[in-house]
């Protein structure tokens, strides 16, 4: 990960040990390496996509198949989508790569052997404070 400015430390309720947690409880195979890399990689980015000022109005809720893996979460923030994308593309997390990136959607890939992972991020209502979207998806292929 890039500069610590650029995750969300949690207060309250939430914290990084309880989502590592949530995650793990809800994976049935929480030995098989696909599914460690997408719990920890879901945790990682959860933090990577919350700025600092962010208020979270959907945490992170965890959904799987036998061939798949999601996680999606929305917040607000103050910060304009234009600051906002910028500082998603400024720290890409290792091994993902940008795909698409448009005035209302940013995404990320990860392609480990046998397995995809992807990062959509979508703007939602914008007038003073905007909203976003995130929905995190690994399959098998």
């Amino acid at each position: 990960m890039k500069p610590a400015h650029c995750h969300r430390h949690f207060t309250g309720a939430v914290s990084g040990l309880t989502v590592a947690a949530l995650l793990c409880l809800l994976l049935t195979g929480c030995g098989d390496s696909s599914r460690n890399a997408a719990s920890a990689d879901a945790e990682a980015l959860y933090k990577y996509t919350l700025p600092l000022e962010a208020r979270v109005l959907s945490p992170l809720t965890v959904s799987k198949t036998q061939a798949s893996f999601a996680a999606e979460w929305e917040f607000e923030t103050p910060t304009s989508w234009t600051a906002y994308a910028s500082m998603l593309r400024n720290n890409v997390p290792t091994y993902y790569r940008i795909a698409d990136s448009t005035d209302s959607m940013f995404r990320i890939v990860r392609v480990l052997k046998g397995d995809a992972f992807t990062l959509r991020i979508e703007k939602g209502s914008s007038s003073t404070i905007l909203r976003v979207h995130v929905h995190f998806l690994a399959y098998a292929f």
